[in-house]
């Protein structure tokens, strides 16, 4: 029986897309990476520091006589590049555009703008949150069930394959995508013509369980905010602040904040404490605990988008 839904979920999930699809990209991306780890093996066949006890003349040396300091620093770009590359190659060759044939579980609302190759929703800095020490011991095996599982396919989970395993009581999760952008992996992504995109949102959402909307400034997100209080249940939205540092999340939330702050009926926190906010049913915001809350709460997917996004 698991083998058999196991199936029609991987035959769910390689439906045509919408539009044109990014794969090429993706793979002209991944061929990139492959010349980039060519040349930081030549790095390390090149390196005489890396093999002192063979005192072997390297002939490499004559072809490529490149200062050792530089040739470390390219070998150290070339390592980055691969990282990325690779990242957005897998993005790029995801096969998960879909026509969605019922309401989402979860819907993933954010500004275009964070949906880039180079801010595939990364981050460098978590907001280090209080937690219990049983809790933590739950985290932590969390990470860690994720760590073997992404070791055996040798691939890192992303973001919205983390998001998707945090959601999991609410459904499947949907995303709105942009007609040439990559798909947000671990969802299944939706393209819809600037024509009738705000029906489409306001539709989802109306069926959704929970609504993720990640904050910005842009006019389309502000609807979408002025939207989601106006159509939705308090208990059934989450804010999601975006930015690689804290720092960075801090600053995107007082823009936020600043600018649809008044449009909550409670309002907002002037100041940001955790990178996601649930509301109770007043619209006053969830305040994070050193222990999770109830499971399949907003607060409770809160919590954990807090202490194990990347």
């Amino acid at each position: 029986m698991k083998h058999k839904l196991k199936e029609q979920e991987v035959a769910d999930r390689s439906r045509p897309a919408m539009v044109k699809s990014t794969r090429s990209r993706g793979v002209l991306y991944r061929k990139i990476s492959n010349l980039l780890m060519i040349f930081f093996f030549i790095f390390l066949i090149n390196s005489t520091s890396l093999i002192p006890f063979f005192n072997v003349q390297n002939p490499l040396y004559d072809l490529v006589p490149i200062p050792k300091p530089l040739f470390i620093l390219l070998a150290i770009l070339s390592v980055l590049g691969v990282i990325i590359l690779r990242k957005k190659a897998r993005r790029h060759k995801s096969p998960r555009f879909v026509k969605l044939e019922s309401a989402p579980g979860v819907l993933f609302l954010r500004p275009f703008s964070e949906d880039t190759d180079w801010k595939v929703y990364y981050s460098w800095g978590r907001d280090r949150r209080p937690t219990a020490f049983l809790e933590l011991l739950k985290v932590q095996k969390f990470e860690l069930k994720l760590w073997l599982r992404g070791l055996r396919r040798q691939e890192n989970y992303e973001f919205g394959e983390i998001l998707s395993e945090l959601t999991l009581s609410f459904g499947n999760i949907a995303a709105i995508g942009e007609p040439g952008s990559p798909p947000i992996i671990g969802a299944d992504n939706v393209y819809v013509s600037d024509d009738n995109w705000k029906e489409e949102v306001l539709q989802m959402a109306r069926n959704a369980n929970l609504v993720i909307l990640t904050v910005g400034i842009t006019p389309g997100v502000i609807w979408e905010t002025e939207n989601m209080i106006r159509l939705i249940p308090p208990s059934r939205l989450l804010l999601n602040i975006p930015g690689g540092t804290p720092s960075k999340r801090r600053k995107n939330y007082a823009e936020f904040q600043s600018v649809a702050g008044d449009l909550f009926p409670a309002g907002l926190p002037k100041k940001l404490k955790t990178r996601a906010i649930s509301f109770k049913e007043d619209w006053s915001t969830i305040e994070d605990t050193k222990r999770q809350p109830l499971v399949g709460s907003s607060a409770h997917v809160a919590w954990w988008m807090s202490r194990v996004l990347p």
